[in-house]
């Protein structure tokens, strides 16, 4: 059986959905580099 996970982050102020990522079987390293490459992008 395959786990498939969805991580969303959301901007609370402008209510705007800035990250949706599914992944199949992801990590915390999987979830840390999202959270870096959105650290990145929007500062």
């Amino acid at each position: 059986m395959t786990c498939v996970g969805c991580l969303s982050v959301a901007d609370h102020s402008s209510h705007e959905a800035v990250q949706i990522a599914v992944d199949a079987g992801g990590s915390g390293q999987s979830v840390m580099r999202l959270l870096d490459q959105y650290a990145l992008f929007r500062g």
